[in-house]
C-alpha cells in the first residue's frame, strides 16, 4: 500500500469514530437525566424490597423447615427407607404459621395429620383404612394440652383431606 492510501485509511477510520462518538452523546442527551434517574430509582427501590422481602421469606421459610423437623423426630416419628412415615413443611406467609403435614403408613391404614409445627396444635387427619373405611376429623384445642379431634368427613377420600388443608399449605 502506498503512503497516501494508508493515510486516507486511517483518517477516514478516525472521522467514522468519532461521528459514533458524537452520535451517542447526542442520544444520550436527548434523554432528560431527571426521567432516567427517576425510573432508575424506582427500579432500584423496588428491586431492594423485593430482595429484602424474598430474603425475610426465604429465612422464615428454613426456619419451618428446622422446626417442622423437629416436631416429626419428636413426635417419634423416623425417616424409614419404604418411605411409611414421611412429612412436609409449608410457612404460610398470610397466617404467620409453620405448618407440618404427616403422613405415616403402617398395617391397618394410611394416616395424615396437620399440625402447627411450632405449638404443635393439630389441626385435622385423615385415616384412609385398608378395611376400605376412611374418615376426615377436624381438630380444636380445647385447654393446653388437650386437643379433641370431631370426625366431619365418615367416608372422605384423599381429595377430601387435601381440600382441607389447601387454606393452610397455600401462601
Amino acid at each position: 500500500m502506498d503512503k497516501n492510501f494508508k493515510r486516507t485509511l486511517i483518517v477516514v477510520v478516525c472521522i467514522v469514530a468519532i461521528s459514533l462518538l458524537v452520535y451517542g452523546a447526542y442520544v444520550r442527551g436527548k434523554s432528560s437525566p431527571n426521567n432516567s434517574n427517576m425510573i432508575q430509582s424506582v427500579v432500584t427501590a423496588e428491586s431492594l424490597s423485593e430482595t429484602t422481602g424474598s430474603t425475610a421469606n426465604l429465612q422464615l421459610q428454613e426456619q419451618c423447615a428446622k422446626d417442622a423437623h423437629t416436631t416429626f423426630v419428636n413426635g417419634g416419628y423416623t425417616t424409614t427407607t419404604n418411605g411409611s412415615n414421611t412429612y412436609t413443611d409449608h410457612f404460610n406467609k398470610k397466617l404467620n404459621t409453620c405448618f407440618i403435614v404427616i403422613s405415616n403408613i403402617d398395617s391397618s391404614g394410611n394416616y395424615i395429620q396437620l399440625y402447627d409445627a411450632i405449638s404443635q396444635q393439630e389441626y385435622g387427619e385423615y385415616a384412609g383404612l385398608f378395611s376400605g373405611k376412611s374418615f376426615l376429623s377436624e381438630c380444636v384445642q380445647n385447654a393446653k394440652p388437650t386437643t379433641v379431634c370431631k370426625i366431619v368427613n365418615s367416608t372422605a377420600t384423599l381429595d377430601d383431606w387435601q381440600n382441607f388443608i389447601k387454606p393452610y399449605m397455600e401462601n
